[in-house]
């Protein structure tokens, strides 16, 4: 469904079969320096455990504008679809297009170096200082990540005009981005939870599939065309809420199952964390090497600066611009670090004792240590020092679903949340670590740190 009133161009997606953009989103937005810089901005960090997962958050942002459409003609031809304007619908699916503008390098692993909240609340101050109500609403906000409000700048600084030009509101783009919804009742935070919700919104839909698909795994598939053709937007409580008819039960069942089984099984596992901690190292001591005299904070907020990202005179500029992970791999792979060898060519110089949260519990029988400095005092003494071993702490199944904020519509006016129907009460996650030795540790040490360990912690 074209919305913005000019031919559509093809782009061939190995995912989603051919997507249709309006020609006129290429001029405005994809064919520019910020949306390009996602080429090179990996997807995942699940490509240390599945070579093939060779996906960059450009496509997911065009998958994620594909479904968008999807769910918005649907909703559309629902019975209370007339609540969406065209300009309310243009809004929506340019959040959609714009959702990662900002993103850090490699997924999510660099992003809490883009700065805290209130840095970024700031920076909205100056942008738009006249918008109290928009301020207000960001203040509120809990839960929004770094690369969100790094792109919900982004929108307003750079695109705010195109956006205006194809008529659509700039706020309301950023608003989809970051999750701000409007204290008052409107049909727009329905479209704010479709983008950016605590359940089933088509940013987490593209990547659930995309990343299941391109990695090979074969688990649950999900059948986006059922799940996006049960989709409703209903007032219930004088709230707007997206909702599924009961129809597209199995399918929610299956996001669920999908999710949880990457958040356990491939972003916990000890491969792709022992990576995540190489890389974050190699990078740190980049930072550190390229700003000598700071700290490490210090020289990673030099480094991961978010202001060039906004291409604003008054702001101080970084040396290196809108970094990505082509930028990131040649400073580390040029510069003699000591980490990087061991993350480039993948030399392991450390094997963990146990690989899953499972085995973890048949050695132990405690949730998790009843201290880590008691733990790390154990392996001092048995190791002789901490550069014969690395904690990795963990919690087991890191949920983003949040079932009390996923609605069903059983019947006409019968709406309800999906642990009504299922028996998902949220628990406490469990909180395990891993724990890797060098290589070079003799086998009757290492099995004299889990005796010891043992007693600790059964």
């Amino acid at each position: 469904m074209n919305l913005f009133s000019c031919p559509d161009k093809k782009i061939k997606d190995s995912v989603h079969g051919y997507i249709s953009i309006p020609v006129v989103l290429f001029k405005n937005f994809i064919d520019t320096p910020h949306f390009q810089r996602l080429r090179r901005i990996e997807q995942t960090s699940m490509r240390s455990l599945y070579p093939s997962a060779r996906h960059d958050r450009f496509i997911h942002s065009l998958g994620t504008f594909h479904l968008g459409q999807i769910a918005i003609k649907h909703l559309k031809e629902s019975d209370d679809g007339h609540i969406l304007s065209d300009s309310l619908c243009r809004t929506f699916l340019i959040a959609c297009l714009l959702h990662d503008c900002g993103h850090a390098p490699f997924s999510h692993t660099f992003e809490d170096y883009f700065g805290r909240p209130d840095n970024f609340r700031n920076l909205f101050r100056k942008i738009v200082p006249n918008e109290e109500e928009f301020l207000q609403d960001l203040e509120d906000l809990v839960k929004a990540k770094p690369h969100e409000y790094l792109s919900a700048l982004i929108v307003i600084r750079i695109y705010s005009e195109h956006i205006r030009s194809l008529g659509a509101d700039p706020l309301l783009v950023a608003r989809m981005i970051v999750g701000a919804k409007f204290a008052e009742n409107k049909p727009e935070n329905a479209l704010i939870e479709l983008l950016n919700g605590r359940a089933i919104d088509v940013d987490k839909l593209d990547y659930v599939v995309r990343d299941i698909y391109l990695s090979g795994i074969k688990h649950a598939q999900v059948d986006i065309d059922r799940l996006l053709s049960s989709i409703l937007i209903k007032q219930d409580k004088s709230a707007y809420r997206i909702c599924f008819r009961k129809t597209a039960l199995s399918t929610i069942n299956s996001v669920v199952e999908v999710k949880n089984f990457l958040d356990q099984w491939v972003f916990s596992h000890h491969i792709v964390q022992y990576e995540q901690y190489m890389l974050k190292k190699s990078v740190a001591e980049l930072a550190c090497y390229l700003y000598p005299g700071k700290n490490d904070d210090e020289a990673l907020a030099k480094l991961f600066n978010p202001n060039t990202y906004l291409d604003m005179e008054d702001l101080p500029k970084a040396d290196y611009p809108m970094l990505c992970d082509d930028d990131l791999v040649f400073l580390v792979k040029n510069n003699n670090l000591p980490h990087a060898r061991e993350w480039l060519f993948r030399q392991y110089q450390m094997k963990p004792l146990w690989k899953s949260y499972y085995e973890f519990k048949r050695l132990f029988t405690k949730n998790l240590p009843c201290g880590m400095r008691r733990i790390r005092r154990c392996l001092d003494e048995i190791l002789n020092g901490s550069q014969n071993y690395l904690i990795i702490e963990q919690t087991e199944q890191q949920r983003v679903i949040e079932y009390h904020s996923l609605f069903i519509l059983m019947a006409d006016h019968d709406i309800c949340a999906y642990e009504e129907l299922f028996d998902t009460i949220s628990k406490t996650p469990n909180k395990f670590f891993y724990l890797f030795i060098k290589s070079t540790v003799p086998p009757e040490l290492k099995a004299d740190v889990l005796k010891k360990l043992h007693e600790l912690l059964v």
